[in-house]
């Protein structure tokens, strides 16, 4: 910041024959009126005159409340000597950025010649007569930057005074619209579409221009934005996905809200209705499970009881599908299940652990590739037991090559009436005698 220096006589160096004491007395007093004059040190130290109080732009940069203070000139509301017209109003004066801390202005200036600047007010209430002024601006800078961290919450109303060359004002204009921290603008758009394959609703809406939003809410239900419950209080952009974990069939009421750096909310929550179906899926509930038991000779010689399940053929598969889940328990009364888990294989093989001539149930569900399942498919029983129907017959045929014999077994009957085939026997005779 500068001020201006005042025009004082050179004054003389102190003579050197003078004594020690006079020396040190005229040493302090040049320094005194040099200071003073603001020809040495912190110009901010200087003596003002009562001119200097009709300098705006002075005031200004000393951070001083002109309102009282600016003396009129001869004639009119000036200083400067006869010329009492003062010049035209700013135009286009509007407040164009507001935030917790700063408000930014623009205008036009008038097309006097001998236009200087303007004097910018403000005022906390919309009346220009206790406003107090906060800066000159000069002639072509035509916009302002309010910045205010004491008052985080106030709404400012700002007005703009002409002033010419002799310090004439003209008539005052007010801003379109207050400046300050305004709570949000409520959010648009707001919308939420369900997918069922993957349980999830998306939520998109139109993010607000505001310098200082901190961050958006979601909250469901409930009568209004104070019973709802909370969502997710920490959303930065949008879009958002919501998975869905409870079984639902019904239409859900979401609503938002945005919060700025101060916590002030949107006045109004903007809703949004999504209808919601968890059981709605591409992967279908398995049919037609069937079971069937038998035995097959374990390689120490015994029977090894197994329990196979096939299922519907049929059941419809799309590009989402994961695998089967089916279970089986030999207490068809209660719900103590063994799990197993499949591909897209449609049957299973349960070979360890079966004991004969027990009851036994299973059921079998599908699930996709997102974890959501189907419902169980229907609960079937059998009770187990051992395989009494030998495999057919194989053939055989015999090749001689020197002394030596080739032998050829061949399975009989089809490859079902032989799924426990476990191994041939072969036996040799003297003679054409199977005993």
């Amino acid at each position: 910041m500068t001020t201006r220096k005042t025009k004082i006589p050179q004054i003389p160096q102190i003579p050197k024959d003078a004594s020690p004491e006079v020396r040190a007395f005229l040493s302090a007093l040049k320094e005194q009126v040099e200071v003073k004059a603001g020809q040495r040190g912190n110009t901010l130290d200087r003596n003002l005159t009562l001119r200097d109080f009709t300098d705006p732009e002075l005031m200004a940069q000393l951070n001083i409340d002109l309102t009282p203070i600016i003396i009129p000139g001869p004639g009119g509301s000036g200083s400067g000597g006869g010329d009492t017209t003062p010049p035209g109003p700013p135009t286009d004066f509007v407040v164009v950025s507001r935030s917790a801390h700063l408000n930014v202005m623009t205008w036009v200036d008038p097309t006097d010649t001998d236009y200087r600047g303007v004097l910018l007010s403000r005022n906390s209430v919309n009346v220009f007569s206790t406003a107090s002024i906060r800066a000159f601006v000069p002639r072509y800078v035509q916009q302002y930057s309010d910045d205010d961290y004491e008052n985080e919450i106030q709404d400012w109303y700002y007005f703009l005074q002409s002033m010419d060359d002799s310090y004439n004002l003209g008539s005052y204009v007010g801003s379109s619209g207050p400046g300050g921290d305004l709570e949000p603008g409520d959010v648009q758009n707001f919308a939420g579409i369900f997918t069922p394959d993957t349980r999830r609703v998306t939520f998109t809406w139109t993010e607000l221009a505001e310098a200082d939003i901190s961050h958006y809410e979601i909250r469901q239900g409930g009568t209004g934005w104070s019973d709802a419950t909370v969502i997710h209080d920490r959303l930065k952009h949008s879009p958002f996905e919501l998975y869905i974990e409870a079984e639902t069939n019904a239409m859900v009421t979401f609503r938002i809200k945005a919060f700025d750096v101060l916590g002030q909310e949107s006045t109004n929550a903007s809703t949004c209705t999504v209808d919601i179906d968890t059981s709605l899926t591409e992967v279908l509930t398995p049919t037609g499970l069937t079971l069937s038991t038998g035995s097959v000779i374990a390689p120490d010689g015994t029977d090894q009881v197994f329990i196979r399940a096939t299922w519907d053929s049929g059941v419809a598969v799309s590009d989402k599908f994961s695998h089967y889940e089916i279970r089986l328990t030999k207490d068809p009364s209660g719900d103590n299940y063994t799990s197993e888990f499949m591909t897209v294989g449609r049957e299973y093989l349960w070979m360890n652990n079966i004991i004969p001539n027990t009851l036994y149930a299973a059921k079998v569900r599908a699930k996709d590739r997102f974890g959501n399942t189907t419902n169980w498919s229907s609960t079937e029983t059998i009770t187990s037991g051992k395989d009494t129907t030998a495999c057919p017959a194989p053939s055989i045929a015999i090749a001689r090559f020197l002394r030596h014999l080739r032998i050829v077994i061949t399975k009989g009957g089809t490859d079902t009436q032989n799924f426990d085939l476990h191994h041939f026997e072969l036996y040799r005779h003297t003679s054409n005698n199977s005993d």
